[in-house]
């Protein structure tokens, strides 16, 4: 298994100690019991699954003049095994995180300690802002015998099917969709 995720933390100083927590900061419905560490497949995913859509994120940004800092986990090489991970795919289709295909979000659910090597500041440069509606997964079933799965699959982006949600959710689930947000072609820079 060769899988490699990111964790990006506002923290400039935060050590490469990882243990499982249950994060305070959630996005509703999500997962409260199961104790995780939140990491991503890309750096754009770390930064997009900030909690609050990354409202907070942007503040913290500007008061640190754009720096982060990135913990590069090698899962291989720091003896994390398959079963200590819960892929987007089963974080999202177990309903224990609606945005989790949005942003590739996994979850590691046992304690390591990334190397000093392994971890930097960077110093974000540009990005551009995409949104991506948040669908439960029980509700993407709903929402595909509704409309016929050939018609409306798991498989296709929903952002293109965007009128025909919103249609379901107010005529039958009397709301709104949600959205999150999407960091997109991050660019940036190793700080010194």
């Amino acid at each position: 298994m060769k899988k490699v995720f990111y964790h990006v933390s506002t923290l400039l100083t935060k050590d490469g100690v990882f243990k499982p927590r249950i994060p305070l900061d959630r996005l509703e419905n999500e997962n409260s019991s199961i104790a995780r560490v939140c990491v991503a497949e890309s750096i754009e995913g770390c930064l997009s699954a900030f909690p609050d859509g990354g409202k907070e994120l942007l503040e913290t940004l500007y008061v640190q003049e754009m720096h982060v800092k990135v913990f590069r986990i090698d899962a291989e090489k720091l003896g994390i095994r398959e079963e200590d991970i819960f892929n987007s795919s089963r974080l999202y289709t177990t309903d224990l995180v609606a945005d989790a295909e949005n942003n590739k979000e996994n979850w590691i659910l046992r304690e390591f300690v990334v190397p000093e090597k392994d971890q930097y500041i960077i110093k974000l440069k540009s990005w551009e802002d995409s949104f991506r509606p948040i669908i439960p997964y029980n509700m993407m079933l709903k929402i595909q015998e509704y409309y016929g799965e050939k018609y409306f699959s798991y498989d296709m982006d929903p952002a293109e099917h965007l009128d025909q949600i919103q249609f379901y959710y107010e005529e039958i689930v009397d709301g709104l969709v949600s959205e999150s947000p999407l960091i997109i072609d991050l660019q940036y820079e190793l700080a010194i």
